[in-house]
């Protein structure tokens, strides 16, 4: 999901190739397009995914563009993808491990890998002992 705008713009160019490039003939699909991309972007799940991916995560910290709405969403996602309260609660218990980059998360490799590798990578390596 961290690579959903590059999908984006390759299904953009797919469908503009699909109409030989004659603007005037793709662009009310653009407007559908753009208009459903848009709906997607201000979901729950798509901030959890913005928090989970630590290249996204540590950058957005940084920078002190990290929203509190972010974490409003991510925390209703948590509980809309896992019902079970103890899973949720070991999650909160994670959290400020994950945020100060603190064990596994402050690991170099995991460090240096953050901003190269996609976010599955990240959780195989952080899962190894």
């Amino acid at each position: 999901m961290g690579y959903i705008y590059e999908a984006m713009d390759r299904a953009k160019e797919t469908i503009a190739w699909g109409f030989h490039g004659v603007k005037k003939q793709y662009e009310k699909v653009f407007e559908i397009v753009d208009a459903r991309w848009s709906d997607q972007l201000h979901r729950h799940l798509h901030a959890a995914d913005h928090i989970l991916n630590q290249g996204l995560f540590y950058k957005a910290q940084e920078e002190g563009t990290l929203l509190a709405s972010l974490w409003e969403k991510y925390h209703s996602c948590v509980e809309k993808m896992n019902s079970d309260t103890s899973i949720q609660d070991l999650l909160v218990a994670a959290l400020p491990k994950y945020k100060m980059a603190d064990g596994l998360f402050g690991c170099g490799q995991v460090k240096r890998a953050k901003d190269t590798r996609p976010p599955v990578k990240h959780q195989t390596c952080q899962s190894l002992p």
